[in-house]
């Protein structure tokens, strides 16, 4: 078994991304399970000096619903990541499966963990199914922080793959006028997914022909057409909620930034 700075004993590989591997290991000192976030060596220098910034900035950030950061070093070169281990993984199986009270009481969690960060001056910006786990004390929480926008410090948007069919609209403008309302339109159809038991809507994944211009009417037209679409495709569900409440989840979320709550200002 391989194993990282004589401390993290590498197990198995339980994913992959483009720029990263993420291991079931174990911690010989703590003597507990953990996950190891390995990241390749042939990203960018200041990729990885982005990465590793918002990752040590998480250290600091303590909540029951926000995934904590153990360690962060470098072994052979490559930038690893030290967080616990969640079992059950991602939300993304879950789709399908939850009651209306259980997809409530993910909404809690994670808009709890979405007003910590934000108060703290944290953007996310990269709420989807992937990014929210179930922890062993059975809380929902956020993961994942690497493309983080913190306040007041450059984004590096431009060198991170994103989930189109989960990014708000104000993101595809060329001004890059995002904010903590872009993290509530990712939430959006994040619940929109795991309620309906589908892929986000594929009208989401079109967002740049209705957003790429400055002015609203492109927007407006975009608004449109997605309510269209949620009306006729009914919010087919096996969840107990009803038409009207699943549709509830999305008129709170996925509507013009004006009107979406907003937790941090």
């Amino acid at each position: 078994m391989f194993t990282i700075n004589n401390r993290y004993r590498l197990v198995s590989v339980v994913g992959e991304g483009s720029y990263a591997q993420i291991w079931y290991a174990y911690d010989t000192v703590n003597e507990q399970n953990v996950t190891v976030k390995v990241y390749k060596n042939t990203l960018p220098t200041e990729l990885t000096g982005f990465i590793r910034r918002n990752n040590s900035i998480l250290r600091d950030v303590c909540h029951p619903h926000i995934l904590p950061i153990h360690d962060i070093g470098f072994h052979e070169e490559c930038l690893y990541v030290i967080m616990p281990f969640c079992s059950f993984g991602s939300i993304k199986k879950l789709r399908g499966k939850l009651t209306e009270l259980t997809i409530w009481n993910l909404i809690r969690d994670i808009t709890s963990g979405l007003e910590f960060i934000h108060r703290c001056g944290i953007l996310h910006m990269d709420i989807k199914p992937d990014n929210i786990l179930l922890d062993s004390n059975g809380h929902y929480v956020i993961c994942d922080f690497d493309q983080c926008a913190i306040k007041g410090k450059t984004a590096y948007e431009k060198f991170m793959p994103t989930a189109m069919a989960y990014m708000a609209p104000e993101r595809y403008l060329s001004s890059g006028n995002f904010d903590t309302y872009s993290d509530i339109w990712s939430l959006g159809a994040t619940i929109y997914e795991i309620t309906i038991a589908s892929e986000a809507p594929k009208i989401l994944t079109v967002l740049p022909r209705y957003c790429s211009a400055t002015n609203n009417s492109s927007f407006n037209s975009f608004l449109l057409e997605l309510f269209f679409f949620l009306r006729t495709t009914g919010f087919s569900s096996t969840t107990e909620s009803t038409t009207s409440g699943r549709t509830g989840f999305l008129v709170v979320f996925l509507v013009s930034k004006s009107r979406r709550p907003c937790f941090f200002q």
